[in-house]
């Protein structure tokens, strides 16, 4: 996440959520809700974290997958945004 300042922020995990379906030709349905200043990142509709504190000044949405240790391949569809 970044900020209306600039300062990037990522939402803290503990470690892979058990939510996450890995491997390769899983699929995964992920949910992004952003409530005032918190943003929560849901994955199969568990929660896997959340931030607190951003302060968004532009409607700009982002979703990539990392990994720091092998090659990864991602691909997004049915992709929906809306306000609640």
């Amino acid at each position: 996440l970044q900020d209306s300042t600039g300062a990037k922020t990522s939402i803290p995990f503990e470690s892979i959520s058990s939510a996450v379906h890995l491997g390769l030709n899983q699929h995964n349905v992920v949910a992004v809700v952003a409530n005032g200043r918190t943003i929560s990142l849901y994955v199969n509709k568990k929660k896997i974290g959340s931030v607190t504190g951003t302060t968004m000044s532009k409607n700009q949405f982002a979703l990539f997958s990392l990994d720091n240790s092998e090659p990864t391949e991602v691909a997004f569809h049915d992709v929906k945004i809306w306000k609640l």
